[in-house]
C-alpha cells in the first residue's frame, strides 16, 4: 500500500449549490457549469498521480456519476463547519495507514500534477505544508498528522 494519499473535497453537483458568489451575477446555470469544468480539471490533474486518491462528497455519495476520479475511494465529509470537515477527513485516511496526506478542493484552477507532486515532497521534511491563495486562504493542505488548532477559530469560505 502506498503511504500517501490525496483528498479531494467536493461539493455535489447541486443547481443553486454551488459557486453561490458568482451564481449571483452569472446565475445558477453558468455557475453549475463553471464548476463542472473546475471538477473535470482537478480529475484530470489528480489523476496522473500514482497517490491513493479519496474523494470526499459535501452532501450525499452519488450513486451512479461520471463525475469521479479514476480509482478513488468515495466518502461523505463529516462536521459542523469546513475546518472540522477537513481535519476529519485527514484524521480518517491518516488512521487508515497513510503516513502523508495532501487535502485539496475542486475550486482551483490553477492546480497542477506538479504542485500535488511537490507537496508531498515537502512532507519527506515537513510536518504540514500549505499553498497558500491570494485572498489569504489557502488551496491545499498537507500533513503527516492530523493537527486541530489548524483549522480551529477561522471564519470560512469569507
Amino acid at each position: 500500500m502506498s503511504k500517501e494519499a490525496l483528498i479531494i473535497f467536493q461539493k455535489n453537483l447541486e443547481l443553486g449549490k454551488v459557486k453561490t458568489r458568482l451564481a449571483k451575477d452569472l446565475g445558477d446555470e453558468y455557475a453549475l457549469d463553471i464548476f463542472k469544468q473546475l471538477c473535470s480539471h482537478t480529475y484530470q490533474v489528480s489523476d496522473q498521480l500514482a497517490q491513493k486518491k479519496f474523494l470526499f462528497y459535501s452532501s450525499f455519495i452519488p450513486e451512479d456519476s461520471d463525475w469521479s476520479v479514476r480509482n478513488s475511494e468515495l466518502r461523505l465529509q463529516r462536521g459542523q463547519d469546513l475546518g472540522k470537515r477537513m481535519f476529519l477527513a485527514i484524521k480518517q485516511v491518516i488512521e487508515s495507514g497513510f503516513e502523508k496526506v495532501v487535502l485539496i478542493g475542486t475550486d482551483c484552477p490553477e492546480i497542477s500534477t506538479e504542485i500535488l507532486k511537490e507537496s508531498f515532497m515537502f512532507l519527506d521534511s515537513h510536518e504540514v505544508v500549505l499553498g497558500p491563495a491570494k485572498d489569504g486562504g489557502y488551496y491545499l493542505i498537507g500533513m503527516k498528522r492530523p493537527i486541530l488548532e489548524i483549522f480551529e477559530n477561522i471564519p470560512w469560505s469569507t
